[in-house]
């Protein structure tokens, strides 16, 4: 069986501590015809030491540049890539042996798919198990814009991508680093039917700066990647439904409003988020409340607070 090259982007900023295990789990591979493309994005600790005692393997090949965030880092692996398939494999995590011949197989025997994907397991810092492979990832498999649009389903360290794909739509956004995989995906399902197998193909590291793990920040990111591609992709609109397409951004925008108020204070930038939700969900009476409540002065929230808080304590009395 034909056996095609696939390059390994691995994009490194401050990886000393994991970066060698990850190499380690390329290089155990089953399958023996790869690249492993390393970009080290600006690092201020020991990764390019780490990374030189593997720099003799003639199938790695290593490039550094000014930090730009992990999609740039990304983009610069896919600009020196000339493999006919891409994986991703980032400087914490690790994959499992068979993840590359598995998924090369599958590739080579279904022609029309843009990517496949799978389940990955969770490790903490030690690389000791720790989470259930199947608590997010999803089978989205075949034409899923609609599915993909209303939750993100694939983990990028389990994706081997069809490069002629890649290069049909163009690489990662590096506006919104975090939920640039995301909008690939968007970009990629709305031109191409993806693949799934039920494995468990790698290993997701848990620590305390996985961008994931940071709710905040997700909410933010995941509402720019719908945004950025609903702007360059109007077609979409009507492939997800005006239903689905409401329920999605009218919740997004909702919670973020949440978060600027929770994290920040920030009430002006709230408003505008609550006014989003209004306009997409405006029978939801959530979003016209705290509309509502962004609109109020300081003064008049700390008196409905008291307000609220008294006859709060009456009503319980009275219980």
């Amino acid at each position: 069986m034909r056996r095609p090259l696939v390059s390994i982007v691995t994009p490194v900023y401050n990886g000393a501590a994991y970066i060698g295990r990850a190499i380690e789990s390329a290089l155990a591979q089953t399958y023996p015809n790869f690249e492993l493309i390393i970009v080290n994005d600006g690092s201020r600790d020991e990764s390019r030491g780490a990374i030189e005692a593997y720099l003799d393997r003639p199938n790695i090949r290593y490039y550094e540049q000014a930090n730009g965030g992990v999609a740039a880092a990304r983009n610069t692996a896919l600009r020196l890539a000339s493999g006919e398939f891409i994986a991703f494999l980032d400087q914490d995590d690790e994959w499992l042996p068979g993840k590359l011949a598995q998924q090369v197989d599958y590739l080579l025997a279904n022609d029309n798919l843009a990517l496949v994907h799978g389940y990955q397991s969770y490790i903490n810092q030690a690389g000791e198990e720790c989470g259930n492979p199947k608590d997010w990832v999803g089978p989205l498999e075949g034409f899923c814009l609609r599915e993909l649009f209303s939750r993100n389903r694939i983990a990028i360290l389990t994706v081997l991508l069809r490069g002629s794909c890649l290069e049909r739509v163009g690489g990662f956004q590096e506006t919104i680093p975090g939920a640039d995989d995301y909008e690939l995906w968007l970009r990629l399902a709305l031109l191409y039917p993806f693949g799934f197998l039920p494995n468990t193909f790698a290993r997701y590291r848990l620590h305390e700066t996985n961008v994931s793990r940071d709710t905040y920040r997700m909410t933010m990111l995941e509402l720019a990647a719908l945004e950025s591609f609903l702007r360059k992709h109007s077609e979409a609109r009507r492939l997800v439904g005006s239903s689905l397409l409401a329920e999605r951004l009218g919740l997004l925008n909702y919670q973020a409003g949440g978060w600027q108020i929770a994290n920040n204070q920030d009430f002006e930038s709230a408003r505008a988020y609550f006014r989003k939700a209004v306009k997409y969900q405006p029978t939801k009476w959530r979003n016209w409340r705290r509309l509502a409540w962004s609109t109020l002065s300081p003064a008049q929230r700390r008196a409905l607070s008291w307000y609220g808080a008294r006859l709060g304590a009456w009503l319980g009395a009275k219980s």
